[in-house]
């Protein structure tokens, strides 16, 4: 992932108060990942909040190829509850791995370096959690991620939890109707325009239909 001018200059200084800190994510259901980081308080990214957690990731190597090299990554088996997880997730084999680079300073700015590797080993003892990170077999993967559509978005309309995601954006108002779903197209009846109405109209600022997540300047027949 390419340097923002933010991580270019950091990068650049000989001293800096704010460290640069890895985030790492460890799917192992389709609806759950265990998510920490080795900075020295919680960070929250993308709606998801990363816990504080001692890990330690062995040196990068170059690759002659495409696929990155097998990384090993030890992480704090504190009081055995990240062996009770793998326990009861088949020891995460072959779970999808991100490991992300952020500026503790710009979290915003998203990751200066973002790598997905896939779990190919694991052992555990009392003290630790030893892995063996190697790259997925791109031909098995479906690629890219978020399929481009014109007609719609393909944001969640809330988090898991209930709570307002920040893709959307979208509140339920407290006075007026407010809209409490959306048929996730741009001109429909209850769609993103309808619902950037429903925000002036109750006295807020319009974040629809700027915020639609879909690409309605595909060609129809592109679709």
């Amino acid at each position: 992932m390419a340097f923002t001018s933010n991580h270019q200059i950091k990068k650049n200084k000989l001293t800096d108060t704010d460290p640069w800190v890895w985030l790492l994510e460890m799917r192992h259901t389709t609806t759950e990942a265990f998510r920490i980081t080795n900075y020295t308080q919680q960070v929250t990214y993308d709606s998801n909040i990363f816990y504080p957690y001692p890990f330690e990731i062995s040196d990068f190597q170059d690759s002659t190829d495409s696929n990155n090299s097998n990384l090993r990554l030890t992480v704090a088996n504190i009081g055995g509850e990240l062996q009770a997880l793998l326990d009861a997730n088949d020891g995460f084999a072959d779970v999808e791995t991100v490991l992300m680079l952020l500026d503790s300073a710009n979290i915003s700015d998203g990751p200066a370096r973002e790598i997905l590797y896939r779990v190919v080993g694991s052992t555990a003892t009392w003290s630790s959690v030893e892995f063996e990170l190697g790259s997925f077999d791109l031909f098995a993967k479906d690629v890219p991620r978020r399929k481009w559509v014109r007609n719609s978005c393909q944001w969640p309309y809330r988090n898991a939890d209930g709570t307002i995601s920040d893709l959307c954006g979208y509140q339920e108002t407290s006075t007026g109707a407010g809209l409490a779903t959306c048929d996730k197209t741009l001109f429909g009846a209850n769609g993103c325009r309808a619902h950037g109405n429903d925000e002036v109209a109750n006295g807020f600022i319009r974040l629809h239909p700027k915020r639609y997540g879909a690409q309605p300047g595909i060609p129809a027949n592109r679709q």
